[in-house]
């Protein structure tokens, strides 16, 4: 869990502090505009505005950024019916460059990236799989103990053909060793469902 990979990571620093994991998240908004839409060429193009509002959980608050964040996206998705990959790249806005309320990291603008794909059989199922990275924008995963990196496998059923409905189950796990990394996690969601751009 991630709660546990940060106390290791505290305790390999020989440092007793706790960070707070169980907590709502920051507010989220988000506005996508699609330039290319793949139902009609194969390739879609989207550019993704992300902005995090601080819910104001105080210090030492794991899922908090503490202030409010920009992160600008592009996503490419390439792919035909049964099958599609998709790749995107961000880059996140904190501000003004400053030091983490837990143990010694820094909080400052980062680069965040990943990649994944997906296969659709039996018409209403599909199986997923899906890479996250982020690191320092001015340090290029020039310190593991903050750079991230997790891989994360799933399967969803969608309901009826026209109203979307999606189920979704999955599993993540971590590859990267930096504070912020999940071990595991296991992921359950029902959504609505986009044929095009993104999964």
């Amino acid at each position: 869990s991630t709660s546990s990979r940060v106390s290791n990571f505290a305790a390999s620093c020989g440092l007793s502090e706790n960070s707070k994991s169980t907590s709502p998240e920051d507010l989220r908004v988000d506005v996508k505009g699609i330039m290319f839409n793949r139902r009609a060429r194969c390739v879609g193009l989207a550019l993704n505005l992300g902005i995090t509002i601080p819910v104001g959980l105080g210090q030492n608050s794991f899922l908090s950024d503490r202030n409010t964040t920009v992160t600008p996206r592009l996503i490419v998705d390439v792919g035909r019916y049964r099958w599609n990959v998709a790749f995107n790249v961000a880059y996140k806005i904190y501000g003004k460059e400053r030091e983490s309320d837990f143990l010694d990291m820094r909080v400052k603008d980062e680069i965040i990236f990943g990649a994944g794909g997906k296969f659709r059989f039996l018409h209403s199922n599909e199986l997923m799989l899906d890479s996250v990275f982020r690191t320092h924008a001015s340090d290029f995963f020039g310190d593991a103990n903050e750079d991230y990196g997790e891989i994360l496998g799933a399967y969803r059923y969608i309901f009826g053909n026209y109203s979307l409905v999606a189920f979704t189950v999955g599993f993540g796990m971590g590859i990267m060793e930096g504070a912020g990394t999940p071990s595991s996690r296991y992921f359950i969601g029902v959504t609505s469902y986009e044929y095009h751009l993104g999964f």
